[in-house]
């Protein structure tokens, strides 16, 4: 098995970003393997954006098509990046797991995606399914998907991939001396990330809380009687 990311491209339409971007939060925030891609987040400034969307679509072990009532409508770069999903596609072996119709809402499926199985993400199971798919591309392509414990730098990363989704900021604003407070969290957002968490076997400790104030916070902070 390889030690490397299972690259997740994420295609949508710009009315569609914030849903997107919560989904991209939410699939870093999943598993250590996952590497999803998403261009508000990774294009650099100074990039040409549409050389670098079409060179991570082609390099994508799958690609994610998120569909809402009004992206189906819209016309736009995100069809391009459809067509060239689905020319990798043509490519992949037969049975291969590549090309996800994502409905982040209840809509129709465009023609050129209508033999492909989607997923309602916005079922209580859909993100479940989601990542079942996930797995079992990743299965097909002999990447590990754990079973190491993670270093430090990896424990670290998640707990912050798991605070910037819980309160919708980026992972950058999670400096050392940023609080809760800092970023409009409170008590029931301090359960809600160690909930998390602890999904994923991660309890925070007192190292965790070296050099970042906001994990402390979340330690202790609860909400009050009454609340």
């Amino acid at each position: 098995m390889m030690k490397r990311h299972l690259k997740v491209f994420l295609c949508h339409s710009s009315v569609d970003k914030i849903a997107v971007r919560h989904l991209y939060f939410r699939l870093r925030s999943a598993a250590i393997y996952i590497a999803p891609w998403l261009d508000r987040e990774d294009l650099l400034p100074g990039q040409r954006w549409e050389d670098e969307i079409s060179l991570a679509v082609r390099n994508s072990d799958i690609v994610l098509v998120c569909l809402s009532k009004n992206s189906i409508r819209k016309t736009g770069y995100v069809q391009k990046e459809i067509k060239d999903a689905l020319d990798v596609a043509d490519r992949q072996p037969e049975g291969s797991i590549f090309l996800i119709p994502v409905k982040l809402e209840e809509c129709q499926i465009p023609y050129r995606l209508s033999h492909l199985h989607y997923v309602n993400l916005f079922e209580t199971e859909g993100f479940n399914k989601l990542m079942r798919s996930l797995v079992s591309r990743a299965n097909d392509l002999g990447i590990e998907l754990g079973g190491h414990a993670y270093t430090v730098e990896e424990r670290r990363e998640f707990i912050i991939r798991v605070i910037a989704e819980e309160l919708v900021v980026n992972e950058s604003d999670i400096t050392p001396q940023v609080t809760l407070e800092n970023l409009g969290g409170d008590g029931f957002d301090a359960i809600d990330i160690e909930t998390r968490l602890e999904d994923f076997g991660i309890e925070l400790t007192d190292e965790d809380a070296e050099g970042l104030s906001i994990v402390n916070d979340i330690r202790e902070t609860r909400p009050g009687i009454g609340a």
